[in-house]
């Protein structure tokens, strides 16, 4: 995966990050310090994972839904991404974004 953006999530101990899908950027999120929760979900079935020792990571393809959230307070999480920001590409809406994967989804017919 080739990376074209980068930030840190710093101190957000209270806060909901995330919440929000992408129709084509990946990531990978590497805990650097302290502890945090990220919750992945698709059409079928959703996970929590805890990022919760020092280079532990997780990658994120594209069309998943995910929040970040229970942070510790000297959490520090490097969230590394394939694209460059594009507003237009965030699926904000999670009804929306149900819709969406359930449209796209197709199924194997059986004789």
């Amino acid at each position: 995966m080739k990376i074209y953006e980068h930030y840190k999530i710093i101190e957000l101990p209270e806060m909901i990050r995330g919440s929000h899908a992408n129709r084509k950027s990946e990531f990978v999120l590497i805990n650097v310090a302290g502890s945090a929760k990220v919750k992945i979900e698709d059409r079928f079935s959703m996970a929590v994972i805890e990022l919760n020792k020092p280079r532990m990571g997780i990658y994120i393809p594209s069309m998943l839904w995910k929040d970040m959230y229970d942070f510790s307070k000297d959490a520090v999480l490097l969230v590394l991404s394939n694209e460059h920001y594009d507003a237009d590409e965030y699926i904000r809406d999670y009804k929306e974004y149900k819709e969406i994967v359930v449209k796209e989804c197709t199924f194997i017919k059986r004789k």
